[in-house]
């Protein structure tokens, strides 16, 4: 089983890795893609047939673009309430909910 998973890796890394280094020999390859940039006369170009890589359209592998933030900075001002009549209310909360009738609780 380790065999066929190593098999299947290296085989999928050759199939990621294929088209980067073709695209990568083919700069050290001696023949340019020219493009024509004479309209006006009727001509005709000499037909390459050994190097269709041109065809391509070759997509940046990786493409980051980070978003711009902007941080406002509120300030907030904390109005002191004053709750005069708390001293009137001599009742503490229980930390529990009581159930049940009052006569039990």
């Amino acid at each position: 089983m380790k065999e066929l998973r190593l098999i299947f890796f290296t085989f999928s890394a050759i199939l990621i890795l294929l088209p980067s280094a073709v695209s990568f020999s083919h700069i050290f390859s001696d023949h340019s893609h020219k493009l024509c940039d004479n309209y006006a006369e009727h001509h005709y170009h000499e037909k390459s047939i050994d190097c269709e890589l041109h065809h391509f359209q070759k997509n940046p592998v990786l493409e980051l673009k980070f978003p711009e933030y902007t941080f406002d900075f509120i300030e907030y001002q904390e109005k002191l309430t004053y709750d005069y009549y708390d001293f009137l209310n001599d009742f503490e909360p229980l930390p529990f909910d009581l159930r049940g009738p009052p006569s039990f609780a």
